[in-house]
């Protein structure tokens, strides 16, 4: 009789748990997808934050813009009692995105995809600095006088928070390759190249365009676990 009556208290929990998660959950996306409006501005860092970071994808997925560049994310450690690099030669940049797109394609059904898409999650939003023309004319029409500085503001802070997640990814990502060195603190190198389009394909002098984002050492990240 008491089991019965533990378990039905169980499955009541479970069933609120996931009423509650997936009210959140199409409450976040509703807002993210939704036309342009004062709620949705409003929560926009919160939206953005929620979705960039596990169902990144624009339309540049689809023809006839499709996806036409590469990410990767590259890492200098400095150890607690070492001298601060200045010269650039003394960098040692550790490519921290291939190694796990490596393990990604071994298997189908693996965590480190969702930690792969949140890397790329994270230098998709890293980017999002700029708003097209037509979007801005759409705010404008739709909103107050004010509505550009606001969007530019909420744009500025998404920059800051994707850079934060980029340290702490790339933090705990050391921690995993260090386990037995005391970090210091990271340095980051964002390539953002450019894909080989398939009209040039057979063209061996065709030159990829490659732009880079550095950012500068980061220390005090501490609290950051390391990767499974």
């Amino acid at each position: 009789m008491r089991y019965g009556l533990y378990r039905s208290i169980v499955l009541l929990v479970i069933l609120i748990s996931l009423g509650i998660f997936f009210f959140f959950h199409f409450s976040m996306i509703l807002l993210h997808v939704c036309p342009v409006n004062p709620i949705s501005t409003r929560y926009k860092i919160v939206t953005d934050s929620y979705t960039q970071l596990f169902f990144a994808q624009n339309w540049h997925l689809f023809a006839p813009d499709p996806i036409s560049t590469n990410y990767y994310v590259y890492m200098d450690v400095r150890y607690y009692g070492e001298s601060l690099k200045k010269d650039e030669k003394e960098i040692n940049w550790i490519d921290i995105t291939t190694p796990m797109i490596d393990v990604n394609n071994k298997s189908f059904f693996t965590p480190y995809n969702r930690l792969l898409r949140i890397n790329n999650g994270l230098v998709s939003q890293l980017q999002l600095n700029l708003v097209s023309d037509l979007t801005m004319k759409v705010v404008k029409k739709n909103l107050a006088e004010n509505t550009e500085e606001k969007v530019n503001q909420s744009l500025m802070e998404s920059h800051e928070n994707a850079k934060d997640g980029l340290y702490r990814y790339a933090y705990s990502y050391a921690k995993t390759l260090f386990p037995n060195q005391k970090i210091e603190a990271i340095k980051l190198l964002v390539c953002i190249k450019e894909t080989i389009p398939f009209s040039k394909r057979n063209d061996t002098n065709f030159q990829k365009d490659e732009n880079r984002i550095i950012l500068d050492w980061r220390d005090n990240l501490e609290d950051v676990i390391a990767l499974p």
